[in-house]
């Protein structure tokens, strides 16, 4: 290996560990985020549940009614589940592509092999 080819990957090495480091930096600052409007929204309804009056579950209601708790969570879930779906559906398309390299490599010209039927890239071959 030249030394020229050893500091370009010394370099990639180094953008790829920056690139590790600032997706984490988001990732924290992220959450952070999400737990401290979380609590200011806890802290908030503590005061008005803490009175323990009438006034202050009347409020509390009217937060409640006001915020459609249950739709937001719905559509939080779906578009949740959506995702992760997405996620695991292209991570097993790629895992077919990178297997499907391997066994071309492997078996070489066998044009008899049967395997799952679907292509080099994990979809479903064309209907004929």
């Amino acid at each position: 290996m030249k030394s020229s080819e050893l500091e370009i990957a010394k370099i990639r090495d180094g953008g790829d560990r920056f690139r590790q480091k600032v997706d984490l930096a988001k990732y924290v600052i992220a959450c952070a985020t999400g737990l401290g409007a979380l609590w200011l929204i806890f802290e908030g309804l503590a005061k008005i549940v803490a009175r323990q009056d009438a006034d202050g579950i009347s409020a509390l209601a009217k937060v409640i009614e006001a915020v459609h708790i249950g739709s937001i969570l719905g559509y939080i879930f779906g578009a949740g589940a959506a995702i992760a779906w997405r996620k695991e559906r292209l991570s097993k398309k790629r895992a077919i592509r990178e297997k499907s390299r391997y066994q071309k490599m492997v078996e070489g010209g066998d044009k008899n092999r049967s395997s799952s039927g679907l292509n080099e890239s994990g979809d479903d071959p064309e209907e004929e």
